[in-house]
């Protein structure tokens, strides 16, 4: 058997890894602070991405941004003190959602988790030595089993739950009460 890279396998068990990967490359050129700290410690190389015309890596770059702002607005103006993010990909929410002093948690595929998950810590306990106390927290999980399981955990214990929805992820908001 040939010996295959673990990134190679995987690209070939689940591409949407380089999606998530992708997503960073792009917020890391829109302004956003944290998004460019966290490319400075993760590869956003995706392979492929250089035939894209750059027109579409431009909407892209909006609509990743949009989104981003979106989910951080909704989440730092609501009441809620839980915010789960599914999938929560290459972003940066979590640093920001601690600084809400809120609890987050991300979910997103082993792959993308067992990468982002250093990096983030690294950033934020740097930037800010004391927010061990506020750390989000990652899950590894499958798109479906273990993601479903999760989140109904957390929903249980959550109490009413507004929600925002796009195309390419799941953000929940959860209040404490």
């Amino acid at each position: 058997m040939n010996d295959i890279s673990r990134e190679e396998l995987y690209y070939m068990v689940n591409p949407v890894f380089a999606t998530a990967k992708g997503c960073l490359g792009l917020l890391k050129n829109t302004g956003i602070k944290e998004a460019a700290e966290l490319a400075e410690q993760i590869d956003t190389t995706v392979k492929g991405s250089a035939n894209t015309p750059q027109e579409i890596r431009n909407i892209y770059m909006v609509s990743n941004e949009a989104r981003y702002h979106i989910g951080n607005i909704l989440a730092k103006e609501s009441d809620c003190d839980v915010i789960v993010d599914l999938p929560c990909g290459y972003v940066p929410r979590g640093i920001v959602v601690a600084d809400m002093k809120k609890a987050f948690y991300g979910l997103d595929l082993p792959a993308v988790i067992e990468e982002l998950e250093p990096a983030i810590m690294k950033i934020a306990t740097s930037a800010k030595p004391s927010a061990a106390a506020i750390m989000p927290a990652w899950i590894a999980s499958s798109p479906t089993v273990g993601a479903t399981v999760v989140s109904a955990r957390i929903w249980r214990g959550a109490g009413r739950a507004p929600a925002f929805s796009s195309s390419a992820s799941f953000l929940a908001l959860f209040a404490s009460n």
